[in-house]
């Protein structure tokens, strides 16, 4: 019998191979370990049931001698219904004939593709082989780790060592991966990459939870160690996001110190000098990059900038260009990946979830008379590191809050309007489907004014349509974006105020208003929301906070207000206003207007032109920086509407503030108890009208003004206590 004597089931062969390849490319990775084992075993044992078909065949001359049912034999007996030289093989029970036996000079098939024809055992063999490597990325979503090895370790010079207690993985073929998602209960520095040779390339350090590193273009494997109560939980998935970047190969031309990388937009990667990238790039969020990638994103005129760091381990940041305009930087990496499974970045996920709580605590104090929603202002989205959307959908799904307020301003002055249109969908649409309703007003932007000259306004018609269509379950004027809908339980009415071009206050929408309250149900109370900005000086040269507070607190005396030569008459009106809310100018300041509490909240983008011009001493802009929560800012507001009450919970930089939106009287002094722990700093907003301390607050002259305690806290529970002091 001849020693290399080849399998010639070819069809056999290849229904294994297609069954191996229909569970690689339909699979998707579990999350639990134990179904990503019993996928492994499956494969293994399949593919290992291969090789014992193919090869020389045993020989057996009596049907009872064929015992090995995974082998193949020649017959060479007498026995009714066999052959002699005839191979049988055995399936489902039974031993199958497979044809005359030549051991001698067969033509093989080496397509692995004929039928009746033998399959050639070299072919065969590489075929397994590439099925086995296969079955380290069974899917594009997840890489599959395989079996761990116990008490070693991978040092940071890629050599292993014996460490009890410890687990390593062996070596995971990553040659289809230039990113890795890699989700870990701990961080940790003892992580390589290798080449082919699987010599060692460089290592890297992970941090908790989940990581996305940069795959150095050399290496081809990766091996991962932690103590084993930590590996068990070891997770890794891929992603090709840098795919078209890696086609640029090294040596890449050297770019010179301040270039001017906002107009060098020609495709192609270029080696950068340190800190050539923070003088010349845009608020250029990385001061160490050694790499800039222009490239032409497909089916679009979109180019993409990405820079990395000066080394592998180190946030990856991008933005995009589009026509004349670039987007704000979003980083993703070790300090700016994207949690897998809400949208969150990973940087947000503790932060959200201790706002969530004091969200939850806040509805559960006010109880029967409380109602909550979130306020998102000033979006600019071009601006803006697009975070909101997913932290609303978070907050939507882990605390009752089931209402979005949209306060205007949400895009970048666009050259056409059809492109103005598109920008303000796709700033209030990334809001759609996040669990919460939307009310929606405009800013002054949305009519498409900014800073460059020659760029169509739009009407108060379009923008009408723009923001007014869609919400239906609300009462709307006819030719404002004005409208109010009420919490009948709670009987609290919101009313919603649109503003101009030119960011002033529109007298209809105003008018309406006034008009409407002078027929408010009774006891109801009233809460105004207004993009226009409310105070001003110097540069914020708005203040338009007193024709709305005019109205409100003749609401509250039950008396009348004259507007734009109308006089509205509250006399018989039984209502109470609790507060306005306002955005525009970019800054937190909660003060008092006509005894009315008036509460601007800040912009959410984390960037924003001219951003000196909103800020001096007595109000003071947030840091701003990429990469951290403070890159968003916005409040989920919980009213008391019994108490004249709002809580409101700042997610993303800033403090959470409580108002007491109701009026306190002072004759000569009064003490206020703060709800806040800590040690408390005491303010007044004017200390011509009245003094603070610690707590006690004294009498100087009649008017109003605002007093504040800020405790000491350095975390999410960072807070400002107002009242609103009339004396």
């Amino acid at each position: 019998m001849a020693e290399n004597v080849i399998y010639d089931s070819t069809h056999n062969i290849i229904d294994i191979i297609d069954e191996l390849d229909s569970k690689i490319d339909n699979y998707t990775i579990p999350d639990n370990t134990v179904s990503i084992n019993k996928l492994t075993s499956e494969l293994r044992s399949t593919i290992n049931s291969i090789p014992a078909m193919v090869g020389s065949p045993l020989v057996a001359s009596t049907a009872a001698g064929m015992t090995d049912t995974t082998k193949v034999y020649v017959y060479t007996g007498s026995e009714t219904g066999y052959k002699s030289g005839y191979w049988y093989y055995y399936d489902n029970g039974d031993w199958l004939e497979g044809g005359a036996y030549n051991s001698a000079a067969l033509e093989t098939d080496k397509t692995l593709s004929v039928a009746d024809m033998a399959a050639d055992a070299e072919v065969t063999g590489n075929e397994i082989s590439d099925l086995k490597s296969a079955l380290q990325i069974v899917s594009e979503k997840g890489i599959l780790i395989g079996d761990l090895i116990e008490d070693e370790y991978v040092k940071t010079d890629g050599d292993i060592a014996p460490y009890t207690n410890w687990d390593r993985t062996d070596y995971i073929d990553i040659s289809m991966a230039n990113g890795l998602y890699i989700t870990k209960g701990r961080g940790g520095a003892y992580n390589c990459f290798f080449d082919s040779n699987k010599e060692f390339v460089s290592s890297f350090t992970l941090s908790a939870g989940t990581t996305l590193v940069y795959v150095p273009a050399d290496a081809k494997y990766v091996m991962i160690s932690d103590l084993d109560l930590y590996m068990a939980t070891l997770k890794i998935k891929y992603t090709n996001f840098l795919d078209d970047m890696l086609k640029h190969t090294y040596p890449m031309p050297n770019i010179a110190n301040n270039t001017d990388y906002n107009t060098l937009l020609t495709s192609g990667s270029y080696a950068v000098r340190q800190n050539a990238s923070a003088a010349s790039m845009t608020n250029c969020p990385i001061p160490n990059s050694h790499r800039l990638d222009i490239l032409q994103l497909t089916q679009s005129n979109k180019l993409i900038q990405i820079i990395t760091p000066s080394n592998n381990n180190g946030q990856i940041w991008y933005r995009l260009y589009d026509s004349e305009t670039f987007s704000a930087w979003r980083g993703i990496g070790s300090s700016g990946g994207t949690s897998d499974n809400s949208g969150v970045p990973s940087y947000y996920e503790s932060h959200v979830v201790a706002k969530e709580n004091l969200i939850r605590q806040n509805i559960s104090d006010v109880g029967f008379s409380g109602d909550s929603f979130a306020i998102v202002a000033d979006t600019h989205w071009g601006r803006n590191t697009k975070n909101s959307p997913s932290l609303i959908e978070h907050i939507a799904r882990y605390t009752p809050v089931d209402k979005l307020m949209l306060m205007g301003d949400y895009y970048i002055t666009q050259s056409t309007k059809m492109l103005a249109y598109n920008a303000m969908q796709t700033s209030i649409g990334a809001f759609r489907d996040k669990g919460m309703e939307l009310c929606i007003i405009p800013g002054n932007h949305d009519y498409n004014k900014g800073t460059v000259d020659g760029y169509p306004i739009l009407s108060e018609a379009e923008v009408y349509g723009q923001i007014m269509t869609g919400q239906d379950s609300v009462t709307k004027s006819s030719n404002t974006c004005t409208f109010y809908f009420d919490n009948e339980p709670l009987k609290i009415r919101y009313y919603f105020t649109t503003c101009m071009y030119d960011s002033s206050y529109n007298i209809d929408s105003y008018k309406w208003i006034f008009a409407n309250m002078e027929n408010i149900p009774s006891g109801y109370k009233v809460i105004i929301f207004t993009h226009t900005g409310l105070s001003g000086s110097g540069a914020r040269n708005h203040n338009y906070a007193q024709y709305l507070t005019g109205a409100l607190k003749a609401l509250r005396d039950k008396t009348s207000y004259t507007f734009d030569g109308v006089t509205f008459n509250y006399q018989s009106t039984n209502a109470i206003p609790i507060a306005i809310f306002s955005g525009h100018h970019h800054v937190d300041y909660v003060f008092s207007d006509n005894e009315i509490a008036c509460i601007q909240t800040t912009t959410d983008a984390y960037y924003y032109e001219d951003s000196s011009n909103y800020d001096d001493s007595e109000i003071p802009t947030l840091t701003r920086t990429l990469g951290t929560v403070s890159e968003q800012a916005f409040d989920v507001a919980t009213v008391d509407a019994n108490n004249s009450v709002v809580y409101l919970t700042r997610v993303g930089g800033g403090n959470n503030r409580i108002v007491h939106c109701g009026k306190t009287a002072v004759s000569t002094s009064v003490t206020l108890t703060s709800q806040l722990s800590g040690t408390l700093t005491w303010k007044s907003s004017d200390t011509s009208v009245a003094t603070v301390s610690n707590g006690v607050v004294t009498k100087v002259a009649t008017g109003v003004c605002m007093v504040s305690a800020t405790n000491d806290s350095t975390d999410e529970t960072l807070s400002t206590e107002f009242w609103n002091i009339v004396c």
